[in-house]
């Protein structure tokens, strides 16, 4: 068992992640209202039931994937940052921080993994956003009447259709992309440092936390090149897009690094 308390670096993780929430639900939120407006523009064009067949084509992945973007160059080269300090302060005992120097390179980086690992995130979110579409238009269609293009308008503009879903794809996206960035963050601090770099999956200690994650609870810390084995799936953090859905969404574990002797020395590491 860790002779430091996990708990405690989970509450000071959550802390920020809420931070980082709060400020890309909008953006998320704006996206999925953007997806419904192509919608919308196309019914206006052509009908509501033209719509239900050209939905695929008609509903697009670009607000989806600039959100995803402009998201990540925030949170990844925010928690990057965060990171680096920490280890500095904390393995180091340095106060001054030399991160900004890293910035720019870090939102690149950003921008690579949005494009590299994220392309069926983005796909999947787009694919719900269509399938809606779709149970708006063939449940108003149901019901009848004169106006029903005006009320799948209706429907589709309400905040409902968008609100509950951009709090969760916000939650999720920014687990990962503050896991990313911390592990961006720490690998530039050990490469600085000259240390072997060390992980520990950090979840959540209460009833919502998956049975698979609560499992990590007071594990090993390991390599930081090796993988976690979380419910028999390799994952390289919590977040990591290999984990698929049910590792992945509305996750709220971390990932916290660390140097060999701190391993040895706060989480009783073997060696």
């Amino acid at each position: 068992m860790p002779r430091i308390s996990t708990y405690r670096l989970w509450l000071d993780y959550q802390s920020r992640q809420r931070t980082y929430e709060r400020r890309v639900a909008p953006i998320f939120n704006r996206a999925l209202k953007a997806q419904a407006q192509e919608a919308i523009a196309y019914m206006d064009k052509y009908g509501w039931e033209t719509l239900e067949m050209m939905a695929p084509i008609v509903v697009t992945p670009d607000p989806i994937r600039a959100a995803m973007r402009q998201s990540y160059r925030y949170i990844y080269s925010s928690a990057a940052g965060q990171e680096m300090l920490r280890l500095r302060r904390e393995e180091q005992g340095l106060k001054a921080g030399i991160w900004e120097t890293f910035r720019n390179i870090w939102r690149e980086l950003a921008d690579e993994f949005v494009l590299s690992e994220l392309g069926q995130r983005i796909t999947d979110i787009t694919e719900t956003t269509r399938r809606r579409i779709v149970e708006v238009i063939q449940r108003n269609r149901t019901q009848g009447g004169e106006e029903i293009g005006r009320r799948i308008r209706q429907e589709l503009q309400e905040s409902s259709f968008t609100r509950n879903r951009s709090v969760l794809i916000a939650r999720t996206e920014s687990t990962t992309a503050a896991n990313e960035g911390h592990k961006t963050g720490a690998k530039q601090w050990a490469a600085d440092a000259g240390v072997t770099l060390y992980k520990a999956w950090i979840a959540t200690r209460d009833s919502r936390t998956r049975d698979a994650h609560r499992a990590m609870i007071d594990s090993q810390p390991i390599l930081e090149t090796d993988e976690f084995t979380v419910g028999g799936q390799l994952m390289d953090k919590p977040g990591d897009p290999k984990g698929g859905a049910r590792n992945v969404c509305n996750c709220r574990c971390r990932v916290f690094y660390m140097s060999e002797r701190k391993a040895i020395r706060d989480f009783g590491l073997k060696i």
